[in-house]
């Protein structure tokens, strides 16, 4: 039997066993079907990159949770991705041999069962011979912004070095100033004795 403490925290607790346990981003209606062996579905798909060579292979891995058993489908550019000579596509992974710019775009990985679905979209680039990248989503302007962005903040980097550099030294003036007048100030106590 699950008691739910705190909608703010998503804890609850095991009456049985009196064992705590955290549950991330669950809903009072997970917490009751954990109760039934029902889990909700989870999609995860972890590729190194997302930019490859023309004429390489492509694999994408993907990670499917959730109880009932979901079935898994994959989309290309919101279209269904069926098996052919060039590709591949399985529960947990979709191959497409010898890539080329036609494979370009968005691909998908949904899982859905009775309760639940998910999916989780991956962006293919492609690197050319000439090492330039072929990318079909990122307009001029976007690629603009992102430029401007990275200038302003490099701007902002170097005004921060300036400012560091010049609190530094001077730091190390006032230090030199108290320095002299302490000196003075103990040449002037020693005439003063002598």
């Amino acid at each position: 039997m699950y008691k739910y403490l705190s909608v703010a925290s998503k804890i609850f607790i095991s009456m049985q066993t009196i064992n705590l346990y955290y549950i991330s981003y669950i809903s009072v209606l997970e917490i009751k079907n954990i109760k039934n062996n029902v889990f909700p579905v989870r999609v995860n798909v972890s590729l190194p990159s997302t930019m490859i060579p023309v004429g390489s292979d492509l694999m994408i891995p993907c990670s499917v949770e959730g109880n009932p058993i979901p079935t898994v489908t994959w989309y290309k550019d919101g279209q269904l991705l069926l098996d052919n000579e060039r590709t591949k596509a399985t529960e947990n992974l979709l191959i497409i041999f010898r890539t080329n710019t036609s494979d370009l775009g968005s691909y998908t990985c949904k899982a859905s069962n009775l309760n639940s679905s998910d999916e989780t979209t991956v962006n293919i680039t492609m690197e050319t011979a000439n090492s330039s990248t072929i990318n079909m989503g990122i307009s001029a302007s976007v690629v603009k912004v992102i430029l401007w962005t990275a200038l302003v903040q490099v701007i902002f980097l170097l005004l921060g070095f300036c400012l560091i550099h010049l609190l530094i030294n001077q730091i190390r003036k006032e230090e030199k100033l108290k320095a002299t007048i302490k000196l003075n100030a103990t040449v002037i106590h020693r005439t003063k004795t002598i």
